[in-house]
């Protein structure tokens, strides 16, 4: 029975040590260029067959989820898209007839972008897009694996803000 024990256990340490090899393999910004690649990879060919880009699809995404409506720079911070880029964005997606831009009344500095119905169609496709990504990101994990990884995420990204950013 010990025999037996010690084999087990030093199978399950092996496999403990090569899953968190400390290797550039398993280097954290490694691995998060290996799952973006590859998501960028599946959804590339989904999102360019609704003629859109992948940040044009994101900003699709965000106004969908957020009422269909959104300042031009609030959907700048929500993509993490700068300013001027999201405004290229735009451009094109309004050239599609997928959104419109209105100023607001009284100050022209404030834009807001708005789906069309069109819009709204491809929103919901890119939204669904979206989470059926998500869903084979997660389908091994628990619901509280999910969740602890959503929240270590996120405090990464406030991290990475704090670190690198002026």
């Amino acid at each position: 029975m010990g025999y037996l024990y010690a084999m087990n256990k030093a199978t399950q340490e092996s496999k403990l040590s090569s899953d968190t090899d400390e290797g550039v393999s398993h280097r954290l910004t490694f691995l998060l260029h290996r799952i973006v690649s590859v998501l960028v990879d599946a959804s590339s060919p989904q999102f360019r067959s609704l003629g859109l880009s992948i940040p044009a699809a994101r900003a699709l995404v965000a106004l969908y989820e957020g009422g269909s409506q959104m300042t031009v720079g609030k959907l700048a911070e929500t993509t993490s898209t700068d300013l001027s880029t999201m405004s290229h964005i735009l451009r094109r997606l309004e050239s599609q007839q997928l959104i419109s831009r209105t100023r607001l009344e009284g100050d022209n500095r404030v834009v807001y972008a708005t789906l069309t119905d069109q819009g709204r169609s491809v929103g919901k496709e890119c939204h669904d897009a979206s989470l059926e990504h998500e869903a084979v990101l997660l389908s091994d994990m628990s619901p509280d694996e999910s969740a602890l990884l959503k929240r270590t995420l996120i405090r990464l990204y406030r991290n990475a803000k704090a670190g690198f950013e002026p």
